[in-house]
C-alpha cells in the first residue's frame, strides 16, 4: 500500500554539507522508503549528479521509480554486478574522451561521493535490464514505422561527419606546448603519446557533433593527417591528430537502425511507464516531510 507525505521526524540523522540544491541544507535525512528501503537526503544529493536533475522533487520521483524497478528486478532473478558498473563507467569515460579514473576523478571534484554516483549506474542498469526482459519481446518495430519516422524527422538527420582520431591529453600546459613544439619539429605522434598521454586508447570515432562549437570549429578544417593546435577542456590539454574522416550519406537507409533503436527505446520508456503507474500503487512506499 503506497503511503506519502508522512512527517516522521525522529528517523533523521543530520549533518551539514554543501549541496548542488542550495548553499547548506541537511543531509542524511530518510526522505522516503520502498519496500522498507530507505532513501536518504544525502543520497539524493550525491545520486543528482548521475541523474542531472536539479529539482528535489523530479529528483526523489525519478530515484522512486528506480527504487520499484530495482525491488521488481531482484525479485524476478535480475542481477547487476560490479563489473556490469565498471563497464558502464568505461563507456561514459569513453564517451567523454577520458580514461576511467580520469573521469571518476573528475565526479570526485564536483563534489559527489563516489559510492552514490555508482548507486545511481547500478539504479540505471537495474531498469535497462528489467525493461529489456519484461518488455523487449513484445516491442516489434516494422519498416513502415521506421519509414514515417524518417519522414517526418527528415531534418534531424543531418551529415554528420565522423574523425578517426589520437589524442593526446595532458593536465601541464608547458608539457603541452613542449610537446605542440616537437610535433612541429617532426616527432612521432605515437611515440609522443606512448610517452606523455594520460589517455592511452589507440584511436577512437567520434561524430564531430559530439563537440562544442569551439572544438567543432577546431577539428572540422583538419585533413587526415594534420594535428590540432592546443585544446584546453576543463583544465586539461589536448592535441589531437586526424586519422581518417568517415562521412555519413543521410537517406533511409543509412538510417534505418538508428531509427528502430529510436522508435524501440520510446516504447519500451513508454510501456516502463505505464507498468509503473501500475505496480507503484501495489508497492509500499512512502514520502516523508
Amino acid at each position: 500500500m503506497r503511503k506519502v507525505l508522512i512527517s516522521f521526524a525522529f528517523l533523521s540523522v543530520f549533518f551539514m554539507l554543501k549541496a548542488s540544491f542550495g548553499a547548506q541544507v541537511v543531509v542524511d535525512k530518510i526522505v522516503a522508503t520502498v519496500e522498507s528501503q530507505p532513501i536518504t537526503a544525502y543520497e539524493l544529493e550525491n545520486i543528482a549528479g548521475f541523474y542531472r536533475v536539479k529539482n528535489t522533487k523530479a529528483l526523489l520521483n525519478k530515484v522512486i521509480d528506480d527504487y520499484v524497478l530495482m525491488y521488481y528486478a531482484k525479485k524476478s532473478g535480475i542481477v547487476v554486478t560490479d563489473e556490469d558498473v565498471e563497464k558502464y563507467i568505461d563507456n561514459l569515460a569513453a564517451r567523454n574522451n577520458m580514461s576511467p579514473d580520469m573521469f571518476l576523478k573528475k565526479v570526485e571534484s564536483s563534489g559527489l561521493d563516489i559510492e552514490y554516483y555508482k548507486k545511481g549506474i547500478r539504479l540505471a542498469l537495474y531498469r535497462r535490464k528489467f525493461a529489456l526482459r519484461m518488455f523487449a519481446p513484445t516491442i516489434h518495430i516494422t519498416d513502415t514505422d521506421i519509414e514515417r519516422y524518417y519522414k517526418l524527422h527528415k531534418k534531424e538527420f543531418k551529415t554528420n561527419p565522423v574523425l578517426v582520431m589520437s589524442i593526446i591529453s595532458v593536465k601541464d600546459k608547458k608539457l603541452a606546448n613542449s610537446i605542440y613544439e616537437q610535433l612541429q619539429n617532426g616527432a612521432d605522434f605515437m611515440s609522443l603519446k606512448k610517452k606523455f598521454s594520460m589517455d592511452t586508447a589507440g584511436e577512437r570515432a567520434i561524430p564531430l557533433s559530439a563537440f562544442n562549437k569551439q572544438i567543432q570549429s577546431e577539428l572540422k578544417g583538419l585533413n587526415v593527417g594534420e594535428i590540432s593546435n592546443i585544446i584546453e577542456a576543463n583544465n586539461v590539454y589536448y592535441i589531437v591528430k586526424i586519422l581518417g574522416k568517415k562521412g555519413a550519406n543521410v537517406t533511409l537507409e543509412t538510417m534505418k537502425d538508428r531509427i528502430r533503436n529510436i522508435l524501440f527505446g520510446q516504447r519500451i520508456e513508454s510501456k516502463l511507464a505505464s507498468w509503473l503507474k501500475m505496480v507503484k500503487s501495489r508497492t509500499d512506499i512512502e514520502i516523508f516531510k
